[in-house]
């Protein structure tokens, strides 16, 4: 299973590998303000974008958080870390 999972603040879009142009099915609607502890589930509504993409789902649901927690633990940070200035156009 290869596929792209695009993170924002709204969604997660996942796109196959085989077919870079199209969307398979994107995760939406989180509802965190219901949850009572960091532990606890999220519900969300999930937007099928093609007749693949359903037994697909729940291979995602398996996949993406191990995937999630591999590139979290890849990520070691061992020095405080520094805020960097904003040298941005001025108007």
């Amino acid at each position: 299973m290869q596929y792209l999972g695009i993170i924002d603040q709204e969604e997660i879009v996942f796109v196959d590998r085989e077919l870079p142009g199209q969307v398979q099915l994107a995760w939406q609607n989180f509802q965190r303000q219901d949850r009572t502890a960091l532990d606890e589930s999220i519900a969300f509504d999930v937007a099928f974008y093609t007749r693949e993409s359903l037994p697909v789902m729940s291979r995602l649901m398996t996949e993406f958080p191990k995937a999630m927690q591999a590139m979290a633990d890849k990520e070691r940070i061992s020095e405080p870390a520094a805020v960097l200035p904003f040298t941005g156009k001025k108007d």
